[in-house]
């Protein structure tokens, strides 16, 4: 019985693989060795915590259990758990791409080839790419904030560079056409012919950019495909993916105009903290209608040689901001013989 079980467990990890697989948005070549476009089902980002964080969980519990019965209990559960977070997304995949349609095809856009996919380690925040005559558009759906209608937006792409490279019978430009099935940005930038994929990065930083053709002479021909460097690697790049993270996780439970308060918000508490502060001012913003913005100007001495508040020592500073201090005008004043009771001495 054990060989027989081995090879269960061999086969259904050698098939369950690519089968995973297809749930990203590259995908993989299922039906090899024939040549279809790669499935991809798009319904998860190629690196999930919350997938894999199951199938650790359980084969740990199964290293120390060993043989005892819960071993197989927590393999199990944690098969049954990773498999429900990919039914979660795709019926979260399936939400978004209905609201996406509704709003593609209110502008016009009903038949263009589109596609779906969560945004690195989360099912919760999407976004979806369509393809338009002169470029694309792309829009977010947080399935957490999110509400009404999607909103898109129009981003250039060189499509007359990319048809004419087509037509010239370029290689590499039909490679990459048939792997990621035309979602791609192409733009012309020192005479080469610059091919960006649309499922990997976020606007306008991709993770998979090729050189693939030279215009000499108003002609497209062929070059070496070379593989450019992409925008994030060096330690700004990295300050850069960080602050990426850092947007998608806010754009995550608040929607576009939800972080434009708050960024007002803060702006306009900075303006307040600045107010009254000579070493900042140069740097103020420029000032709205709100009183906070135009601050009182401080009032002159009233004798000749008299120092202005704001240079009085600090001592005296500290005396005359106590608002709870009583003006010594106001103040009954305290019998000579009752200071010993206050901690004073007799007189």
């Amino acid at each position: 019985q054990a060989p027989a079980r081995w090879f269960w467990a061999i086969l259904l990890a050698l098939v369950t693989h690519p089968v995973r697989d297809a749930f990203t948005v590259y995908g993989t070549q299922l039906w090899w060795p024939f040549t279809p476009a790669p499935t991809m089902w798009s319904s998860v980002f190629i690196i999930d915590p919350l997938y894999t964080v199951w199938l650790l969980i359980g084969c740990a519990v199964a290293w120390f259990a060993r043989a005892r019965p819960v071993a197989q209990k927590a393999l199990v559960a944690g098969l049954v758990l990773s498999c429900g977070y990919l039914g979660w997304s795709l019926l979260a995949k399936h939400n978004v791409e209905r609201q996406a349609d509704r709003a593609l095809a209110a502008m016009g856009l009903g038949d263009a080839p589109r596609f779906s996919v969560a945004t690195p380690f989360n099912t919760l925040l999407w976004q979806v790419v369509a393809m338009t005559p002169s470029g694309y558009v792309i829009g977010e759906r947080s399935l957490v904030a999110d509400e009404g209608p999607m909103h898109f937006q129009g981003y250039p792409s060189n499509v007359q560079a990319l048809r004419q490279a087509e037509a010239a019978g370029i290689p590499a430009v039909r490679r990459l056409q048939w792997f990621n099935r035309g979602f791609m940005r192409a733009q012309v930038v020192d005479g080469q012919l610059q091919l960006s994929d649309l499922r990997m990065g976020l606007e306008p930083d991709y993770t998979f950019t090729f050189a693939v053709a030279r215009v000499q002479h108003g002609q497209w021909s062929a070059i070496t495909p070379e593989q450019l460097r992409p925008a994030y690697e060096g330690e700004q790049g990295r300050a850069r993916v960080k602050q990426r993270f850092a947007q998608m996780w806010a754009r995550i439970w608040q929607t576009p105009h939800d972080q434009a308060d708050a960024a007002d918000r803060a702006q306009g508490r900075a303006r307040a903290w600045c107010v009254g502060r000579p070493d900042v001012g140069a740097d103020r913003p420029a000032a709205s209608g709100h009183p906070r913005d135009h601050p009182t100007p401080a009032r002159s001495p009233r004798r000749r040689g008299r120092r202005p508040v704001d240079q009085r020592p600090a001592a005296r500073l500290a005396a005359v901001s106590r608002p709870w201090r009583v003006p010594a005008r106001t103040r009954r004043r305290t019998p000579r013989w009752g200071r010993s009771a206050l901690g004073g001495t007799r007189g």
